[in-house]
């Protein structure tokens, strides 16, 4: 019964997008749509990636400077000499 439904519908996209009248502009605009959506999806990926990064970058940048003030400061005078 599933086989027949999903042959059903096959048929009727066919029909659908191949119809000689408006077949062509259906065809159109799915391709349109279908364009529209990666490059809207490409933009948001590459959009969550810089996010990902900047964090990260973020992160090292406060790990390290942790480290930094944990470390012994020297001293950058000359001890004075008493006489």
């Amino acid at each position: 019964m599933k086989r027949l439904l999903g042959f059903g519908a096959a048929i009727a996209a066919l029909i659908y997008f191949l119809d000689p009248k408006t077949g062509g502009r259906r065809r159109s605009m799915t391709r349109d749509g279908a364009v529209a959506f990666f490059r809207q999806s490409g933009k948001k990926a590459g959009r969550a990636g810089r996010t990902v990064a900047a964090e990260a970058h973020g992160l090292t940048k406060k790990a390290t400077q942790l480290t930094d003030e944990r470390k012994p400061q020297r001293e950058t005078a000359a001890p004075s000499k008493a006489s």
